[in-house]
């Protein structure tokens, strides 16, 4: 049993029906779970008779303020229709609680809701626990983005430009990947009848991309220049956020 009473809007498991409890619901309202319990007994057994009540009832346990034992409470589960009915009679403002609670719930972003005691220490002991661990997990989240910032400073403000195959092994991508990548994007294309690779016009003038001349000997052994598409530094740190890989 842990000393947090979780009571989640939810049953746990894939496929499971969503559901609300009746202590979330007096949570949400400002009402009395007591009476919240007692509307929704009356309003179930009237929608499902009396042997109905068994489908929704469940019992969990919460901190007892004395220190004593956990104290076993009632609730019952409620399916979205019998929550809309259960609120139907209360204000606007209570069933808009209700409701947006529900959308949350369908849209799969709601957090189980804590009912805390905040006079037992050993409760409050662990809520401090669970607050250490959020903030320093949060503390390594930003020292690593911290490093990978300063890597892409550094390698941004770096001089040169590197061919397409080296790019490839900085960023941690396959050649072949990388090149699919540049093309798809409009970064590099080819001329018809031209192997080499060369940089789109824009990503020259971005900094991205340049060109260098590679002299070569052609198969009647005269020199030829191949004009080819290199990633400058600024270039690399660009691609490095659009694939979200970390530069090493």
């Amino acid at each position: 049993m842990t000393l947090l009473n979780i009571v989640p809007a939810a049953p746990e498991g894939n496929g499971a029906p969503l559901t609300m409890s009746t202590m979330e619901i007096a949570e949400l309202t400002g009402k009395r779970h007591d009476n919240v319990l007692r509307d929704a007994r009356k309003m179930v057994a009237e929608l499902h008779g009396e042997g109905g009540l068994l489908s929704f009832e469940e019992t969990v346990e919460r901190p007892n303020p004395s220190g004593g034992a956990p104290i076993r409470s009632p609730i019952l589960r409620l399916p979205k229709r019998e929550t809309l009915i259960l609120v139907s009679g209360y204000s606007v403002e209570m069933r808009a609680r209700i409701i947006d609670r529900w959308m949350e719930l369908e849209m799969g972003t709601a957090q189980p809701r804590m009912v805390v005691d905040p006079s037992d220490p050993k409760v409050m002991l662990a809520v401090f626990d669970h607050l250490q661990k959020q903030v320093a997990e949060k503390d390594a989240v930003i020292a690593a983005q911290g490093q990978k910032v300063k890597q892409l400073d550094r390698l941004g403000a770096a001089d040169g430009s590197m061919c397409l195959t080296d790019a490839a092994k900085t960023l941690k991508k396959r050649p072949k990947d990388l090149i699919t990548f540049l093309s798809t994007r409009h970064w590099i294309y080819k001329r018809v009848g031209n192997s080499s690779w060369l940089a789109y016009q824009d990503k020259i003038q971005a900094g991205y991309m340049e060109h260098i001349d590679h002299p070569f000997f052609d198969d009647q052994g005269r020199e030829r220049i191949a004009t080819r598409a290199h990633v400058t530094a600024k270039g690399l740190v660009k691609l490095a956020a659009l694939l979200e890989e970390p530069l090493h």
